[in-house]
């Protein structure tokens, strides 16, 4: 674990907060509006404590939520780190030695056999109750995709999101008719896929896009 916490801030590699686009954007959507729900909470499967520092910043009250027995507070943004949380400053958190670290094989197994989980929870209550958006997710994790899976079965609805990047972009497809063909066909087999699992796909070409 302190192997990790030394690279995950590792101030030579890590970007200064204010260069974290993505974050701050999450964080200030996550602030609370007047007679607007907005987000009601983040899973994240992030080990990290970055996002928790952007919403310090700015000024949302926030619960990190990271092991079996934590609980919600209402007045406050639900941060369900279900695949461990690691944080920066060990002292501003308890507990943290029952929280759960996915980062193998045999972890991904243990949590993929126990249906009852408090994460696999948290993530089937969302599915069920809310409208998800998943940023920063290839969509192919084996877990995720069977949770995803289990609650289409069960709902017919098409409710959920997920921004994808995509692999063919126009500067290349534009060049030949049959690049444009394949690219075409590949990202509505993509489409189809993701939807058969109840999430409808958002493209983007660059990373850069995804704030704004």
């Amino acid at each position: 674990v302190e192997e990790i916490r030394k690279s995950l801030y590792n101030s030579k590699k890590l970007k200064p907060l204010k260069d974290q686009k993505l974050l701050e954007t999450i964080a200030k959507l996550s602030i609370p509006r007047r007679r607007q729900v907005g987000i009601e909470s983040i899973i994240t499967y992030n080990f990290d404590d970055l996002l928790e520092n952007h919403l310090k910043r700015n000024g949302v009250e926030y619960k990190s939520i990271y092991c079996e027995g934590d609980f919600e507070i209402p007045t406050k943004l639900s941060i369900h780190h279900v695949h461990g949380f690691i944080p920066k400053k060990t002292n501003d958190y308890k507990n943290l030695e029952n929280s759960t670290l996915v980062f193998s094989e045999d972890g991904y197994h243990q949590m993929q056999s126990d249906p009852y989980s408090w994460s696999n929870i948290v993530q089937m209550k969302a599915l069920r109750e809310k409208t998800c958006v998943l940023i920063g997710l290839s969509g192919v994790d084996p877990n995720l995709r069977r949770l995803f899976s289990i609650h289409s079965q069960k709902s017919a609805s098409c409710k959920h999101y997920i921004l994808l990047e995509r692999q063919f972009k126009p500067s290349i497809s534009e060049k030949s008719s049959k690049t444009q063909e394949f690219s075409k066909l590949h990202h509505k087999i993509q489409e189809d896929t993701f939807k058969e699992i109840g999430l409808n796909v958002i493209w983007y070409n660059e990373h850069t896009e995804v704030p704004s």
